[in-house]
């Protein structure tokens, strides 16, 4: 989405020796948002409306064999609507990522995933209830399962349901519990995007509602644009090569389980000179066994680079947290990873705050790190707090260099340590102190006044933990704290 030149920008887009970034104002990306919400509501208004109105005849005159096979319509019409915001989300659609970030797409992909099944299976159990009734008998479990080809449209509602219970189930197995590889559920997944169509099939071939107006033309809209969706996901498939793949160029230990890298590209990459303070990169290193399977790491160099490495560096700090992280930092120098992105929208409204607070908890610092070091770049911010959480001193990571930049910016500097209290710190200033213990009401509300502007990142307990004190304890407007929300 190109930007109007009369629209304001958001201060972090623009830097030095840089070209201004080619990304929605906060401005454009709420009315994205907002658009697409409208158009989600639209179809589940223009479904639900056209179910009531083509059934006043059974209001009129109710039958139990009518009140099944209308819920069971009600339930598909509502189904096939989720199933196609839930294919966007999955996809990694890059309007819809623009307006609402990766990060909470795949989090409500997930979550709609379940009412969508649930959906389709509340349609199958009353449709065959009503089905059953009209054949004379209570209930045929027979029409659940037969496969009879002399009725093909049933049977292709049937597959439908099938593979959509198979997908459920198998990335439920491999994204939550974690007991499955992630070539083993991520495969069967893209079988969704043909059960929507013979799903669709299926209605319009043995629905006494899809052949008719509104059902038959909201039918053929949401076909079109699951077509389009798919072939856009084919296209980027299809010419992802090259041009996404960096090569580890420098490793550096911050901690005994925390290290960065730098990544570099052989050409400056138009994608990610794009990137903002607060994004990610989903990476994978597909020539590496068991380490195919995309993961997320948030930038944590600054996203403007200088004039003579503006495009072709990326940097993250990775900390060992499982079997992926632990081989990952082990990467030889020079090793080629395939990256995509960037993704997200966290900290992209940061502009309009008067004032700032930034609470980290753990490795949660990364998107800060990004910040603060595109502020120093920049030689400017608004007055800033940064909060940082950790068990010890030895998790803690570029200390001196945070320090150095509170004699720059406006930035105060808090180091909250839980388990041990360090020595050797270096001395307090106005601008940097230490504490010890957990990030309580007490401290913040020392810190702060509940009117910044909060971003929090970290563990996601640690995250309700903090955002509960903001709300609760210094009665900050919910609209105030927006937080990272990596759970893939």
């Amino acid at each position: 989405m190109e930007q109007k030149e009369d629209e304001p920008r958001t201060p972090l887009l623009t830097g030095p020796d840089s070209a201004p970034r080619e990304q929605p104002s906060p401005e454009r990306r709420r009315t994205l948002r907002n658009q697409l919400w409208a158009a989600w509501i639209f179809m589940q208004v223009v479904m639900n409306l056209g179910w009531i109105f083509s059934r006043l005849d059974h209001f009129r005159h109710p039958s139990w064999e009518h009140v099944f096979g209308d819920f069971a319509n009600l339930c598909a019409f509502n189904g096939v609507v989720f199933f196609l915001i839930m294919l966007l989300l999955g996809s990694r659609n890059p309007t819809v990522q623009r307006a609402f970030g990766l990060d909470r797409m795949l989090l409500l992909h997930r979550r709609l995933g379940v009412y969508t099944l649930g959906c389709f299976i509340g349609h199958a159990i009353f449709r065959t209830w009503s089905i059953s009734l009209r054949r004379g008998v209570s209930y045929d479990f027979s029409i659940l399962y037969s496969m009879d080809l002399a009725e093909w449209d049933l049977v292709l509602g049937r597959l439908a349901l099938l593979i959509m219970i198979g997908g459920t189930v198998l990335a439920l197995l491999g994204q939550k519990y974690l007991v499955l590889q992630y070539h083993v559920w991520k495969r069967p997944h893209f079988l969704l995007y043909p059960a929507l169509f013979m799903g669709l099939v299926h209605a319009y071939a043995h629905g006494n509602d899809m052949p008719h107006t509104p059902f038959r033309e909201a039918g053929v809209v949401l076909g079109i644009i699951a077509a389009a969706d798919l072939a856009r996901r084919a296209h980027y498939r299809l010419k992802r090569g090259r041009g996404h793949v960096w090569f580890v160029s420098e490793r550096v230990q911050e901690t005994s389980d925390t290290a960065t890298f730098t990544l570099q590209h052989p050409e400056a990459s138009a994608e990610f000179a794009r990137r903002l303070p607060g994004q990610f990169a989903v990476i994978r290193a597909p020539y590496v066994p068991h380490l195919n399977e995309p993961h997320p790491f948030t930038f944590s160099g600054e996203p403007l680079g200088d004039k003579h490495h503006a495009d072709d560096r990326l940097r993250f700090t990775v900390k060992v947290s499982g079997d992926f992280t632990a081989t990952f930092v082990k990467m030889p120098l020079g090793a080629p990873i395939l990256v995509e992105g960037p993704y997200g929208v966290f900290l992209s409204d940061i502009g309009r705050w008067d004032r700032v607070g930034l609470i980290a908890g753990g490795v949660g610092i990364t998107p800060f790190l990004s910040l603060v070091r595109a502020f120093a770049q920049r030689g400017d911010c608004p007055p800033t707090t940064l909060v940082w959480s950790n068990r010890t001193l030895a998790d803690t990571f570029a200390l001196e260099e945070l320090v150095g930049y509170t004699r720059e910016l406006p930035l105060s500097l808090v180091f909250a340590f839980t388990r041990e209290q360090p020595e050797g710190l270096p001395a307090e200033s106005p601008a940097t102190r230490f504490v010890y213990g957990r990030l309580g009401p007490g401290l913040l509300q020392e810190l702060f006044s509940g009117k910044e502007g909060f971003y929090l990142c970290g563990p996601e307990p640690f995250q309700q933990a903090v955002a509960h004190a903001l709300r609760h304890d210094l009665k900050a407007p919910a609209e105030n704290i927006q937080r990272e929300h990596f759970f893939w």
